[in-house]
């Protein structure tokens, strides 16, 4: 893509409040959106609100020099849900992010402009953001693949913070594989997907009941092809049980002797939740394992 074409797209599409700001940028690269929290060099950082001076900034973040570095361009910034606090991207000062598939519907948050971007190929893919969901959110309300990464993988400085032990960057692009590319120039990790085949998907039996009659409408629309596997819950419950015990008996030595202990207990605290890790997740036991659950969890 070329960045007239992106342009181009964005004025083709703008009734859906996809971007607060464009760039003027030149050369060619792989197009690339931001969401509107991250700086870039001679555009405003908003933070999709209207009380942050609207003065350009003046360097790019961290993460913006390391896309570039690979080969990047911007083509703008992404609208948002207001200082990124919210799942909708409602935003009363540049527009609510309208889904591309319903405008009558939200394009989910806060990362909403950035995957309207992706979604509509108003760009190659897009930097977003993710404290509680921010990627996934709208990636899966306008089907396009998020990817939040683990905690410090991407460097956030020059990135509006809504929680510094939270905050994560993370790409979103139209497939798995522009992802992990994205993730790759955005973190420096090299990411191999090799061995990676499409996962076989399945629901648990039982789990979605008592929704409203739109919700159903929509539910058995996505699941008319999905299998239904058995959910056992003797383990999951074994492993809250166990849990219990754990902290009691954290409890009373600490009581006893809150110092000597302290060690011992972080020690078996830890080991405990690596070797529980599968139950306490709240995932389903299968028979087929090679199943990927679907569920509401």
């Amino acid at each position: 893509m070329r960045l007239d074409e992106a342009r181009a797209r964005i004025a083709e599409r703008a009734e859906l409040n996809a971007f607060i700001s464009i760039s003027e940028e030149t050369g060619s690269g792989t197009v690339i959106a931001v969401k509107d929290l991250v700086d870039v060099k001679g555009l405003p950082t908003t933070a999709g609100g209207i009380i942050l001076p609207r003065t350009p900034a003046a360097d790019d973040a961290p993460v913006i020099k390391r896309i570039r570095a690979a080969g990047c361009v911007v083509v703008g910034k992404a609208n948002l849900h207001e200082f990124a606090y919210g799942v909708t991207s409602v935003n009363p000062h540049y527009g609510t992010v309208r889904n591309p598939h319903d405008p009558t519907r939200v394009a989910g948050g806060s990362s909403g402009g950035s995957a309207v971007a992706v979604a509509t190929g108003m760009c190659d893919w897009a930097v977003g953001s993710d404290t509680g969901g921010s990627i996934r959110i709208p990636g899966s309300l306008c089907g396009v693949a998020g990817f939040k990464p683990a905690f410090g993988s991407i460097d956030v400085a020059g990135v509006v913070p809504l929680s510094k032990s939270l905050d994560t960057l993370g790409a979103m692009a139209p497939d798995i594989a522009k992802t992990a590319a994205a993730y790759a120039a955005m973190s420096g990790e090299e990411v191999s997907l090799d061995g990676l085949t499409r996962p076989r998907l399945a629901m648990p039996e039982g789990w979605v009941t008592d929704l409203d009659e739109p919700t159903t409408g929509a539910w058995a629309d996505v699941a008319r092809d999905l299998p239904a596997v058995e959910h056992v819950g003797l383990w999951g419950w074994l492993a809250i049980a166990t849990g219990v015990v754990w902290i009691l008996a954290a409890v009373g030595l600490w009581a006893l002797q809150p110092w000597s202990c302290l060690s011992r207990v972080r020690a078996s605290w830890s080991g405990f939740c690596t070797r529980m890790q599968p139950w306490l997740s709240a995932r389903t036991v299968l028979a087929n394992r090679d199943f990927c659950v679907v569920s509401c969890m």
